[in-house]
């Protein structure tokens, strides 16, 4: 699947969540641990945390989220401050684009 079409669907994904969840911001991240990073947010006090898409490589996903963030960074739920961050810590086959709502 091309950027574009990665990009679509996690649109429409994230949009999904978004539309029949009830919360009060949300958070769009990266990771390559997922069950690590939602465990963070979890802590944190975020009550939902779902995988959107997967990205082949550290590129794809950090264009991907910054794409993603500039986006919905016009919704007023949205807690991303900067387009892009942390989230990948090693070199590895899978990365995933997640929502978390609080």
């Amino acid at each position: 699947m091309n950027f574009y079409a990665k990009k679509v669907r996690a649109i429409t994904n994230i949009k999904r969540v978004l539309k029949d969840k009830s919360f009060e911001e949300f958070k769009i991240g990266k990771t390559d641990d997922v069950v690590r990073r939602e465990k963070d947010y979890k802590q944190n006090g975020y009550f939902f945390f779902e995988k959107v898409i997967s990205c082949e490589t550290l590129n794809e996903v950090n264009q991907l989220e910054k794409a993603l963030i500039e986006f919905f960074k016009s919704n007023e739920k949205c807690n991303n401050k900067i387009s892009g961050g942390g989230g990948c810590t090693s070199d590895s086959k899978e990365y995933y684009i997640y929502v978390a709502l609080k």
